[in-house]
């Protein structure tokens, strides 16, 4: 088929081209033409921030106060549901041997202790999420930060770095997250690796 075809090209009269070539350029030229944005389409680079600021933070004095808050913050919630617990367990006792009234005084010491617990977490995630906030927003940090990810969007060949927590991403190929490279990169400028 191929080799009837190159017979009847070469019978053609060099000089025009035929309808069909007319599409085989107009198709070359579209291609050629769509190879830069295609490739720029695909230089993306996707970034954890909160993973970042977790590795480069880890070994400062003010993360590790903060995970011992956060210890600390857990342990008396688990306090807190384990006394709330308890409660429930000697109301369900009064009301089973017949004390109706002190099955309702303990009522209303599980509507406190709830109360409590619902306090006492919101005040307390809001705390832990604002120190943490105020840590990763310092000026020193994100100036190296975003040294660290101009030098490796950079040296990859990428023209674009999303936050991956903060973009809707439908689908990705793991080999553009570069989080490790950008943890690793401000590790080696805070002479740790």
């Amino acid at each position: 088929m191929f080799s009837s075809w190159l017979r009847r090209r070469r019978a053609q009269p060099t000089g025009r081209l035929l309808p069909h070539s007319w599409l085989a350029c107009g198709l070359l030229l579209t291609a050629a033409g769509l190879a830069p944005a295609q490739q720029l389409i695909t230089n993306v680079g996707l970034v954890d921030l909160q993973a970042v600021t977790t590795a480069y933070f880890r070994e400062s004095t003010a993360v590790r106060d903060l995970y011992a808050d956060r210890d600390r913050i857990a342990a008396q919630r688990a306090r807190l549901e384990a006394q709330l617990i308890e409660l429930e367990a000697r109301r369900l006792r009064a009301e089973q041997d017949g004390r109706n009234q002190e099955a309702l005084r303990i009522d209303d010491q599980i509507f406190t202790q709830r109360q409590h617990l619902r306090d006492f977490v919101t005040v307390m995630d809001r705390q832990l999420s604002q120190r943490e906030a105020l840590l990763a927003e310092s000026d020193a940090f994100l100036g190296e930060l975003a040294d660290a990810i101009e030098y490796v969007a950079e040296s990859r060949g990428l023209s674009l770095v999303l936050d991956k927590n903060n973009v809707t991403l439908l689908y990705f190929l793991p080999e553009i997250d570069i989080t490790e490279l950008v943890i690793a990169e401000l590790g080696r400028r805070a002479g740790r690796n």
